[in-house]
Formats: structure tokens, C-alpha cells, sequence
């Protein structure tokens, strides 16, 4: 019997009310504009409006382009070919996570445990930037973009939010394609893997386990926080707490380390996330974009405490965030200097804290399970589908030439320059939605887990599909050091030609 999402409790319901929210936006920004989905209008605009466009910093490289087609899902990996730190330089792993996640929804419906999905195309970026601002840019009638997370204040997004790469089902792949040395056994590498999170159904569950092995008022009576230098606030709170700037209350200790480059290790006092559980209170801090390890803090049953929360710092959400609220899940500390009292009162009530954490860790349980997770995808990408007509795009072949490219207004605000560099006259050939050359299918999780783990690179190059250069950055030329980026990439990943999104290129 196939899963439906009615009849979800009150968590589930409140995320699933926030993405139906997020899809009727969307439905009534393009109310008065065609229904024809403008996938290469809405990579031109990306382009355009990126505010830190510039050399070396492509938009589009790692983006994961998502096609379903008669019950089918396929993929390809965009490279910008003008990109001179190459596709290896921008998180490339997190693509791999992308696939990996998406293999497993194909699996399930494959086997009947969920409807097949419609036809669609669809932007998934994995990276930690948003792409559709909200108050710049007008995005009526293109594509939303999926991704791990926006922005709630002052530079509003667009962005649809999808679980992020950290969710991938057998692996924790966030940056490098080589940077883990699974496949080592020195001892360095195995410390490494011990302080790093697993895949996410394993992840859930053993932090589940921990955080339900002992009440609040039976863990030790520590602030605990491990995190990497992404934002200068993570640094000001680890200082204030480290230097005694922060008196804590009596009988609390502070567990904190200062803010590590790269995932923290061992050696800087990483412990794997199942172990935060056994301290009463968890900080969490912002970095530069999500905080990737507040879904960890939610399954301990432990008490958060939510740091820097006075606005001052872009505060971004995600896809499970619908539902939480202060108080309730967790304790906001606004700035340093209210630390000391938060933390105090807090503990003053043990009752009342025991309360809130377990609010939280139920909340976590029904949210971030991976079946959940799986549902949640689903209906993402089935809503995401209904807010186009794909017949054309996907049964006709190659929807665009340059006439029409040329003549192309489908918005009211005046294309940008970089856009008009992008959708020139005579541009080259169009993407091809509906044929193969673009697109490879998505294998079983079973043959997927097993080298997207130790061979993310293999996975990578597989799905990497070399993008027409009128999408690079201000539609730059390749120059040697972006062509000898790409040669690095080439080399490291098999050698051979490239895969061109298009036959001319």
C-alpha cells in the first residue's frame, strides 16, 4: 500500500502547510505569465543577479538538473566551462549527496511505496547560498530553484527548500571529491571518520538512541559546542565562554573548543554528533549560511540554546524549520551579553527545560525521520511539478532556438546585460530536455552507495555535463586557467573528453 501525506501529526502537517504555502507563491507569481516552463531563461537570470559574479565564482558549476520523465528520474551535473577553480573547487560532493538521496526516492517508487512522480524539470543546488532574491529580482514566470536554504529577513528568497546534502542516505559528503581519504588507514584518516556524521538513516538513529538513554536531569551539567569557523560570532561566543567573559551558573561547565577550519577533527575535540547528547545544553550558533548540525541538537534531548538570534546575523532556514518555535523547542540568546541570564533561568526550572527538550527531540523524531525525509521529497518535487505545463519541453525535443531566445520578454523587469549576453541571437543549440544526451538515468541505491562513498569522484565525472559557454559568469571565454581547471578535473576523474550538455557545445 502506497504512503500518502494526508493524516500527518502536527510537525509533519506544519512543514508540509509551509511547502504548500511556498508552491502557491510561486502559482500566483506566475499567474500572468505562460505556463511553459523557461529553464534556460531562469539559468540566465541566475547568472545575472548573482551579486558576487566575478572570476573563479560561477553560479551554475555543481548545480544538479533533475529530470522525470514517464516515471523515470535522470540527472547531469552542470559544469560552467569558464570556471577557474573547476568544478572540484565548489563543493562538488555535494551533487553526489544529491543523487544518492534521489536514488533511494526512485527506489521507493519503483517498488510501489510511493506514486510515480509527474513529468518536470527541475534546478537543485546544493550549495549553501541561496540563488532567488526576492527584493532584486523579479522571477515571474521562470523556474523556482530547490535549495538547502534562504533567508528569513532583510534578503529574502524564492528559493524552494529541499533536505540538504547531509541528509544523503550512506554517506556525509560536503566538499572535496577527495578530501575524505576513505579508502586510507592511517591513523590520521580514521580520526577523521570517527568525528564525521554518517549517512542520515544511520546518523537518526544512533542519535535517537543516545539522546533517549538518559533524562535531562541525569546528563552532565555542561554547555557543550563544536563547530567550524564559518561566521566571526561562532569565534566571539567560543571566546566569551573560554576567557570567563561569560560566567555560567553554578554547577555548569562550558565543553567548548574555538572554532575549527574545515570539519573540526579529533584533535580539536570533534566527537561524533550521538555523543552531544550526554550535556544538558546545547549552543547553537549561525554560520555563514545554514547551520548544518542544528538538526543533530534536535534528536538529543538535550536543551538548546540558540545563540546570536537578535537578527544581526542573516538567520536562514531550511526545509524542517516550519513548526519550531522559541520557547517551546528551544531558548533564544540574543547577543553574548544575555548568555549568562538565559543559561541561568533556564536551569533554574529543571521541569520546564526537561520540557522543552523533549519537545524538541519529538519534534526531531517525527520531522527528520527518513521516511519522512523520503515523503517530504515527494511531495517537494510533485507540487513543484503542477506549477508548469512540461508536454512541450519534454515530448517535443529542443523547445528554443534563437529566434525565439531573441524575442524572449517573459518578465516586466528589463533583462540585466549579462542576461542579454546569455540569451544573444544565434546563442548555439538549446538545451535538449527531452533527449538523452543531456541527462543519464539514476542507478539503484545499491549500486550508487558503494562508490558514491569511496569513489565520489567516479559518480561525479558520470553525471558532469559541460555547459554552453553563453551560461558562464558574464558570458566569459575560457581562459587557460579555467581550461586547465577543467583538465585537473578531467585527469583526476578518468581522463577522456568532457560531456557537453549540448552536441555543438
Amino acid at each position: 500500500m502506497r504512503r500518502r501525506l494526508a493524516a500527518q501529526d502536527g510537525p509533519r502537517s506544519a512543514v508540509l502547510d509551509s511547502l504548500h504555502r511556498d508552491l502557491e507563491g510561486w502559482r500566483l507569481l506566475g499567474a500572468n505569465s505562460s505556463r511553459f516552463p523557461d529553464l534556460e531563461s531562469t539559468l540566465c537570470r541566475i547568472v545575472a543577479n548573482r551579486p558576487d559574479r566575478g572570476k573563479g565564482n560561477p553560479t551554475l558549476s555543481n548545480t544538479v538538473l533533475l529530470r522525470s520523465l514517464n516515471g523515470g528520474l535522470s540527472a547531469a551535473v552542470l559544469i560552467d566551462p569558464a570556471d577557474s577553480a573547476g568544478p572540484a573547487g565548489h563543493w562538488p560532493a555535494r551533487a553526489v549527496a544529491m543523487l544518492l538521496q534521489l536514488s533511494v526516492l526512485q527506489e521507493a517508487i519503483n517498488v510501489g511505496t510511493l506514486d510515480p512522480l509527474p513529468d518536470f524539470v527541475a534546478l537543485l543546488n546544493p550549495h549553501d547560498m541561496p540563488r532567488q532574491a526576492s527584493r532584486t529580482t523579479n522571477w515571474a514566470g521562470l523556474l523556482p530553484v530547490l535549495s538547502s536554504s534562504r533567508r528569513r529577513r532583510i534578503l529574502k528568497h524564492r528559493d524552494l527548500l529541499m533536505p540538504d546534502y547531509s541528509f544523503s542516505p550512506s554517506a556525509y559528503l560536503t566538499s572535496g571529491l577527495w578530501q575524505s581519504g576513505r579508502n586510507r588507514t592511517d591513523n590520521a584518516s580514521r580520526r577523521w571518520e570517527a568525528a564525521v556524521p554518517r549517512g542520515w538513516p544511520d546518523e537518526f538513529r544512533a542519535i535517537l538512541r543516545a539522546g533517549r538513554s538518559a533524562a535531562w536531569r541525569e546528563k552532565e551539567r555542561t554547555l557543550f559546542w563544536r563547530g567550524a569557523r564559518t561566521h566571526n560570532m561562532r569565534g566571539k561566543y567560543a571566546h566569551a565562554l573560554l576567557s570567563g567573559q561569560v560566567h555560567l551558573p553554578a554547577g555548569i561547565k562550558a565543553d567548548i573548543q574555538p572554532p575549527c577550519v574545515g570539519h573540526c577533527s579529533a584533535e580539536q575535540g570533534a566527537v561524533p554528533p550521538s555523543s552531544w547528547c550526554r550535556h544538558q545544553l546545547l549552543l547553537s550558533l549561525p554560520g555563514v549560511s545554514f547551520a548544518v548540525g542544528f538538526k543533530y541538537l534536535l534528536l538529543c534531548g538535550s536543551l538548546i540554546v540558540r545563540g546570536a538570534a537578535n537578527g544581526t546575523v542573516p538567520e536562514f532556514e531550511q526545509w524542517f524549520h516550519p513548526g519550531l518555535r522559541a520557547q517551546e523547542h528551544f531558548v533564544d540568546s540574543s547577543s553574548i551579553g544575555d548568555l549568562e541570564a538565559v543559561v541561568s533561568e533556564a536551569v533554574s526550572d529543571s521541569t520546564r527545560a526537561d520540557a522543552i527538550a523533549t519537545k524538541a527531540r519529538e519534534f526531531g523524531e517525527s520531522v527528520l525521520n527518513p521516511t519522512f525525509v523520503l515523503l517530504y521529497w515527494h511531495a517537494l518535487l510533485s507540487g513543484y511539478a503542477t506549477l508548469f505545463d512540461w508536454r512541450q519541453a519534454l515530448h517535443s525535443g529542443p523547445w528554443l532556438d534563437a529566434t525565439e531566445a531573441c524575442r524572449r520578454r517573459s518578465t516586466p523587469q528589463p533583462l540585466h546585460r549579462a542576461e542579454e549576453l546569455c540569451l544573444h541571437c544565434g546563442g548555439g543549440s538549446p538545451l535538449d530536455l527531452s533527449g538523452e544526451t543531456l541527462f543519464s538515468p539514476l542507478p539503484p541505491p545499491a549500486e550508487l552507495r558503494p562508490l558514491a562513498a569511496s569513489q565520489p569522484a567516479a559518480w561525479h565525472r558520470h553525471y558532469a555535463r559541460v555547459l554552453p559557454r553563453r551560461f558562464s559568469v558574464e558570458g566569459r571565454e575560457a581562459d587557460r586557467e579555467s581550461r586547465a581547471a577543467l583538465g585537473r578535473y578531467l585527469r583526476r576523474t578518468g581522463g577522456g573528453e568532457a560531456r557537453l550538455a549540448t552536441p555543438a557545445g
